[in-house]
């Protein structure tokens, strides 16, 4: 067994030297981060805090209720997610989170990261000795570099993404075979595979690929004739890559039609993003910052030794002029889609990226490394002044952007510093190569590969140094606690959602405890539920609704029944144990259930069920009015009962004094700090009186909340995000004879507009009465389990619509006493069913669309597949005979 394996680990001992190297500098690297188990950080930061690892807990407990792969009640109000997983979490890699316990998920992260690059290496290493072999020094350096280039280490946290690197050298090979064997199989294949990991990514790589072709049909010399049947047999074998993956790509594409779909451009903007030559600074070391990873510059740095090949690679003539050429256009044209807008959109499906711009960077990268990969397979006959050509680009590079610091905010001289450091130690050791005896040169390209291992493993440290890191035993804490406090609800079949109102990032909390939920972020929340959730004063962003400023009616009809809330929250905001991110003195309208250590559990009383009969004028178009959140969730209440809805929520007359301030335009005009105001003072004061009991709720705008801080009798209430509509913000609840002090303080001297402030009251005894009046014709003896709502529910002359609070989609199937009856979209969001007075049955039950169509097209591809494999393998049995 042991000389197996050593003659095992000779054959392959390239390949494991692939995969080791850029581990081996990725630990190194972790260990310098102090990342877990090396440390107190984690990998959680920015999407991977937020999103991505609650997915993954999502991943694990898929294995345990399967038709999550389908659709899932707790993605905010119920959602699809075949574009979830086509999108996020379909690498075969994920398995290996299987291992690691929802506690220990980070360090999970860790591993399959450092997999991912030590494969990316391999694979491309593969290719390379397959089509393209350079002596094995070199061929590190471009593993190396090709698996930790810049864009991989800013999209560190974007994990999903780092498979292409993988799939991506086995695409070129595949599109290889076409020219030199005339075989389709391995392109479709390799593409099928990219299509099933990622299609985001895949659609990138396709568009790459053509450009690829082009270069080898120049390059391989060929002829018309050959031409036209390569070109028949490139789209012939993309085409059988779809169908492969159809039953994936086609009810994702129905999902994300929805959601990101919905924010395609319509309307090409024909302008440069920034100044070309500012892409220079990207091949620094170091080149990233907040604003960077927010809307920042491609992501291009590769090592100086192996841009310095790049210039190389023009200059030989070692390499045909046509073939120069050609990589040259494609160069260049890569380079302009990095900066012009149309050419970037196009990369991007036609959708602005939001964060982490230019995400098809990985692709400039890996072709200037490919044509380093290029010049180097003639490296003998390289000569010393194009090398010297090559040192001459790069210091001119870093002339230009020291001397325009300035315009570089993600750089330093520190970093401008280091990055001369390698550049001049790599050329010393260059020069040091010329003028030693042969013999010694071999010594002296080790100390070259050192010197780029060292630059690179560098570079990821100075480029992830400036994350925010969440600490291991913060993400632990948190995971106890949120476990511990839903348990009681997680995959339970109740008709009703919880919310919670700390974590200042629980917006996928729902898929990492499973319970069903208001709150969603991922790049497949539907739009149209985002646009609502808007209307109705919630913060909201694209792909993002964060329902953090509820109230009894919103709470109520959305069917909050649960909340989780920090124990003793409307005396301590900012308790240190568990600060909450809301401040809901409401809640004194609901019943205190249960207090486990720092959380405390409230129930709603007046919430609906998913599904409750309502008024035919639910089915009418929804105009939502932009300027108050109060009338559009009244002309909800009132068309869900047609009787009118004024006097839920009464303007309070108020008085605003202003503080070390001007006020123009009267008490919703224009707030001016009077004087320096950098040290605070200024101030916008509202004092309420509390006459009654009932909750009192002031309105604010998204230019208030962005220019000022607001005050409740002296505590600051938690910053409100991702706004664009005003909200409303309770004040007080359960406080007759009380006074309340509304403070909105400028932030410096920035002006505060206050057009948006109104104080209303929510009259509590109204509500009640229109929500049990509702709460009569509610869904009974309902669950909620798989792919199905049941119940039964009944339905009078006056309510005759059976509303729901589940977005409105092309897959749901609706049954009433055993019979199928249409689905109707209502309000623009959510499902709604049209039924006869009287009792029902009901029966909502949902099957992707397109899915069908998507595994008949699939099934009969696979079946060619598998007969064409039958009848090659029998050709080739008989001629063996």
């Amino acid at each position: 067994m042991k000389e197996k394996m050593t003659q095992y680990v000779k054959r392959h001992r390239s390949r494991i030297a692939d995969f080791i190297l850029p581990v081996v500098v990725m630990l190194v690297c972790m260990v310098a981060l102090r990342m877990t188990p090396f440390g107190p950080n984690t990998l959680l930061t920015y999407d991977m805090q937020e999103q991505y690892v609650k997915f993954y807990a999502f991943f694990r407990t898929t294995f345990l209720h399967p038709t999550q792969l389908l659709y899932f009640f707790g993605k905010g109000l119920g959602g699809e997610t075949v574009g979830m997983w086509a999108y996020y979490l379909l690498s075969p890699f994920n398995l290996v989170l299987l291992l690691f316990s929802n506690r220990l998920l980070p360090l999970g992260i860790m591993v399959v990261t450092l997999l991912k690059q030590g494969c990316a290496a391999m694979a491309l290493g593969a290719w390379l000795d397959r089509q393209h072999p350079v002596a094995a020094p070199w061929r590190l350096l471009v593993v190396l570099g090709y698996a930790l280039m810049g864009w991989t280490l800013a999209n560190e946290l974007n994990l999903m993404w780092i498979d292409v690197l993988i799939v991506l050298p086995f695409v070129m090979w595949g599109l290889e075979r076409i020219f030199d064997d005339q075989k389709v199989l391995p392109f479709s294949l390799a593409l099928a595979a990219l299509f099933f990991v990622n299609f985001y990514m895949g659609y990138m790589v396709v568009l790459f690929s053509a450009l690829y072709f082009c270069w080898l049909a120049i390059q391989r010399r060929v002829n018309w004739r050959e031409l036209g049947q390569a070109v028949l047999r490139y789209i012939g074998g993309g085409l059988l890559s779809g169908a492969l993956t159809a039953f994936l790509l086609l009810p994702a594409q129905a999902d994300i039609a929805q959601s990101k779909g919905q924010f395609m451009a319509t309307q090409l903007p024909f302008n440069f993003d920034y100044h070309p030559w500012h892409m220079m600074g990207k091949f620094m070391m170091g080149a990233l910052n907040d604003q960077q990873v927010q809307m920042g510059l491609p992501n291009v740095f590769i090592p100086t030794l192996l841009l310095v090949f790049v210039v190389v690679y023009f200059l030989m003539k070692q390499i045909l002029l046509r073939e120069r050429i050609t990589s040259g256009v494609i160069l260049g044209f890569m380079l302009l889609s990095a900066c012009y807008a149309p050419l970037n959109l196009t990369w991007h499906m036609f959708q602005s990226p939001v964060f982490y711009p230019y995400r098809f960077s990985y692709l400039i990268s890996f072709w200037m490394l490919f044509l380093a990969v290029r010049a180097l397979m003639f490296v003998r006959d390289i000569r010393w002044w194009q090398v010297g050509a090559g040192f001459g680009v790069v210091i001119v590079m870093i002339g230009i952007v020291w001397s325009n610091l300035r315009y570089f905010d993600f750089l330093s001289k520190p970093k401008m510093m280091t990055t001369a450091f390698f550049v001049a130690g790599t050329l010393l050791v260059i020069l040091l190569m010329q003028v030693v005896v042969p013999t010694q040169r071999k010594y002296l390209l080790g100390v070259l590969l050192l010197v780029t291992i060292a630059q690179v493993g560098t570079n990821a440290y100075m480029t992830l140094n400036f994350f925010g890191w969440e600490p291991v035993k913060t993400y632990q804490r948190f995971v106890r606690l949120m476990g511990k406090n839903s348990a009681f609800y997680a995959n339970s079949s109740q008709p009703y959602r919880m919310e919670s109102t700390f974590d200042d990032n629980s917006e996928n909390n729902s898929f990492q405890f499973g319970y069903k939920t208001v709150s969603d972020f991922s790049s497949t929340q539907r739009a149209a539920v985002t646009s609502f959730m808007n209307d109705l004063g919630q913060p909201t962003y694209t792909g993002k609704v964060v329902y953090q400023e509820g109230n009894v009616l919103t709470d109520s009809f959305l069917g909050v029944k649960y909340y989780l809330a920090p124990a003793h929250q409307f005396h301590n905001l900012t308790t240190q144990k568990i600060p909450a991110v809301s401040y809901r003195p409401d809640f004194a309208e609901y019943h205190r259930v249960k207090k486990m250590g720092d959380v405390e559990r409230f129930k709603n009383p007046y919430v609906l069920p998913l599904a409750f009969a309502a008024n035919q004028q639910i089915m009418r178009p929804f105009n939502p009015n932009q300027a108050t959140a109060t009338t559009n969730i009244e002309a909800v209440m009132q068309r869900l009962d047609n009787k009118p809805a004024d006097g839920l929520f009464t303007p309070v007359h108020y008085t605003g004094v202003p503080q070390q301030s001007l006020l123009e335009g009267g008490k919703n005009g224009l707030l001016t700090p009077d004087g320096d105001n950098s040290n605070g003072g200024a101030a916008y004061n509202i004092t309420l009186h509390l006459k009654t009991n009932d909750p009192y709720y002031v309105q604010l705008g998204s230019n208030l909340l962005g220019t000022a801080t607001v005050f409740i009798n002296g505590v600051q209430i938690p910053a409100v995000g991702n706004l664009t509509e005003p909200l409303l913000q309770c004040v007080g609840a359960n406080q007759k004879g009380h006074k309340v002090v509304v403070s909105i303080q400028p932030q410096g001297n920035q002006n505060v507009p206050l057009d948006s402030v109104q104080v209303y009251r929510l009259n509590v005894k109204r509500a009640e009465r229109r929500l049990q009046g509702l709460q009569q014709n509610g869904l009974q003896d309902a669950t909620v389990k798989g792919l199905h709502l049941r119940g039964t529910i009944t339905t009078t002359a006056r309510k005759s619509v059976i509303m729901t609070t589940i977005p409105y989609n092309k897959g749901w199937r609706a049954y009433v006493d055993g019979k199928r009856v249409p689905v109707y979209e209502a309000l623009g969001t959510f499902v709604a069913l049209r039924v006869a007075p009287g009792k029902h049955h009901l029966v909502l039950s949902f099957w992707p669309p397109l899915l069908n169509v998507g595994l008949l097209i699939s099934l009969l591809a696979w079946s060619y597949l598998a007969g064409w494999a039958y009848r090659r393998h029998r050709r080739f049995s008989g001629k063996r005979k």
